[in-house]
């Protein structure tokens, strides 16, 4: 029930989003286009709001689980055996330090993922503009 009720929330937010965005996009002017690929376009418009859902309906329920699991499992092995949760708090900050690099890395690669799309994406628009204009 709260895997539906993240993902249905997620939607609106995106839903909403990509309307405001429209509209913020229908009031620039038309020259504001003439510099920007549609790659990057497609980008602002579709790919920047889906980042939301995974926030909304993956990473904050999931995280909020994770982390009630870990104060129950740690006060548990605090009834077992005080020693073994004490190793446990002490090498949590290591494992969290480890994950936080291994993200940063993720983030460099996606970045550039996304700038890679985002050229292909306007090439292709352009090219496919290109055979329509000389059929």
């Amino acid at each position: 029930m709260a895997t539906r009720t993240s993902h249905i929330v997620a939607f609106n937010l995106i839903h909403d989003l990509r309307l405001r965005v429209a509209r913020q996009i229908a009031r620039l002017p038309m020259g504001f286009f003439n510099d920007m690929r549609s790659g990057k376009a497609k980008q602002t418009v579709i790919s920047e709001p889906e980042r939301l859902e995974l926030l909304v309906a993956h990473a904050m329920p999931e995280g909020t689980s994770a982390l009630f699991t870990w104060f129950i499992v740690t006060g548990w092995l605090f009834y077992v055996d005080w020693r073994m949760t004490l190793a446990a708090v002490l090498f949590a900050p290591v494992s969290f330090i480890l994950m936080g690099l291994a993200m940063k890395v993720s983030m460099r690669e996606t970045e550039a993922y996304q700038r890679a799309s985002n050229m292909l994406s306007g090439a292709v628009v352009a090219d496919l503009s290109g055979m329509a204009a000389g059929e």
